[in-house]
């Protein structure tokens, strides 16, 4: 009988190993490394979730900075553990609408006027159905610099917190807001950092391949920029957009180009684990955006469509 029973525990062990061997064979590895600035405070208040953090996130982002200061996991630029008492002194020298003698300032800052925060992260992929998972190692708390039309033109970094690992996150909350940004993956400023807002030719090739791939053979939810379901028998007229032959100055269709992807609007949601201090960043969907040059200039991106990998968040979006 225990043999037997031994049998059964064998055969359902390698029957499991299996199975995560086959799972594991899905994923892919998009890039090891890629360091970024988001956006979360809104210009534009009537596209809801468009880099918008509410104040509920926030407060959650405020606990978890506290909880990191306990821990002494907050750097400053160089590397040095920095107080809360510090943090507040950085405040005061970055604007002048804090006061050195104020102890709320970090509070003040999260809830009202953070609008920056930069991820050291690392991507994989599902091969079969597209959906990007984040592995965030590390962030950074920053303030725009604008210009006198209030443009924004650099970022002042003011703290940054090491991460512990987040486990994948297997029940999603429907009712948490998300996050609607932009990550371009092409260097456009200087950055001592190789990985910054830097994807490899090579791995965007091979993400967008397959990305494409399951979108044409009508393996995932397809929506347009404002979210509008788009019909199955419309879904290759995307693959193309329009232009003029220089010989018949005719309109025609000109294939996309991988290559000409500089820009990824991400739809996440960021649960903070303020016990294991890590960050979970649940991908909803993607959407690739093309350069659109005038001159030799880049002037913009013009976005393809929303791959939603979770269709249960198209009734959210609308």
């Amino acid at each position: 009988m225990k043999k037997l029973k031994l049998s059964y525990i064998v055969i359902f062990t390698l029957i499991f190993t299996l199975f995560i061997s086959c799972k594991n064979k899905n994923i892919e590895v998009l890039t090891p490394e890629i360091i970024y600035d988001a956006y979360i405070l809104p210009v534009e208040y009537d596209m809801p979730f468009v880099n918008h953090l509410g104040y509920k996130d926030r407060q959650q982002v405020l606990d978890f900075i506290h909880k990191a200061i306990k821990l002494n996991k907050v750097t400053d630029s160089t590397g040095n553990i920095i107080s809360l008492e510090q943090i507040n002194n950085q405040l005061a020298l970055l604007d002048s609408s804090f006061s050195y003698t104020q102890s709320n300032n970090l509070e003040k800052f999260i809830l009202n006027l953070w609008d920056d925060i930069r991820f050291d992260e690392s991507w994989e992929y599902n091969k079969k159905t597209g959906q990007i998972y984040k592995t965030v190692k590390k962030i950074s708390f920053l303030k725009v610099i604008k210009d006198s039309f209030m443009m924004p033109i650099n970022s002042k970094e003011i703290f940054s917190i090491e991460l512990n690992a987040a486990t994948k996150k297997c029940k999603i909350d429907f009712d948490k807001p998300m996050v609607i940004y932009d990550v371009c993956v092409i260097p456009l400023v200087e950055n001592p950092s190789p990985y910054y807002h830097q994807i490899s030719l090579s791995d965007k090739q091979k993400y967008f391949t397959d990305l494409f791939n399951i979108v044409k053979n009508n393996k995932i939810t397809v929506l347009d920029y404002f979210y509008n379901l788009i019909p199955k028998e419309k879904i290759l007229e995307l693959f193309y957009t329009r232009g003029i032959e220089d010989s018949t100055n005719k309109e025609i269709n000109i294939p996309v180009s991988i290559n000409e992807i500089g820009r990824i609007k991400f739809m996440e949601q960021w649960y903070w684990d303020t016990t294991n201090l890590s960050i979970n960043k649940y991908v909803i969907g993607v959407n690739p955006g093309l350069k659109v040059i005038q001159g030799d200039d880049l002037i913009g991106y013009s976005p393809l469509f929303w791959a939603i990998f979770n269709k249960e968040f198209v009734d959210v979006l609308r």
